[in-house]
């Protein structure tokens, strides 16, 4: 009953906060993202260390060609080159020692399947992979 409360407060939140709707749905693993002008973003439990790594080895496990990596203490972004040279951005932002937002668009418009693939390897290639 909490995570239905907690689900609509931060749904009601992406609305009042936002110039446009939200779509925020479950993914198929069983958490929650919110996938807003082409971008999706979704908060895990999980230290930005560990994502970087697992962000790397979900876009190889693609066979992305990764032209781009950049990361300080606070922040990490991955750029690669899919299919029709269509970019590919992978960005984490470090909310705590253990959350992290990430958020990744695929192409100017975005592509939400493609989008949830790509969280889906993310978070398969994390220690915590069975969780969700």
């Amino acid at each position: 009953m909490i995570h239905v409360i907690l689900r609509m407060c931060v749904c009601c939140l992406l609305v009042l906060s936002s110039g446009c709707v939200p779509l925020l749905l479950g993914s198929a693993a069983g958490g929650a993202y919110a996938y807003v002008a082409g971008e999706m973003q979704v908060t895990e439990h999980v230290p930005m260390e560990v994502l970087w790594i697992a962000s790397q080895e979900a876009l190889e496990d693609l066979e992305l060609q990764v032209v781009s990596r950049d990361k300080d203490g606070l922040t990490a972004a991955i750029t690669a080159l899919g299919s029709e040279e269509k970019e590919i951005k992978v960005r984490l932002e470090k909310k705590s020692a253990s959350i992290t937002v990430i958020r990744i668009r695929v192409g100017i418009f975005g592509d939400e399947q493609f989008s949830q693939l790509i969280l889906e390897k993310i978070r398969q290639r994390t220690p915590y992979g069975d969780w969700y």
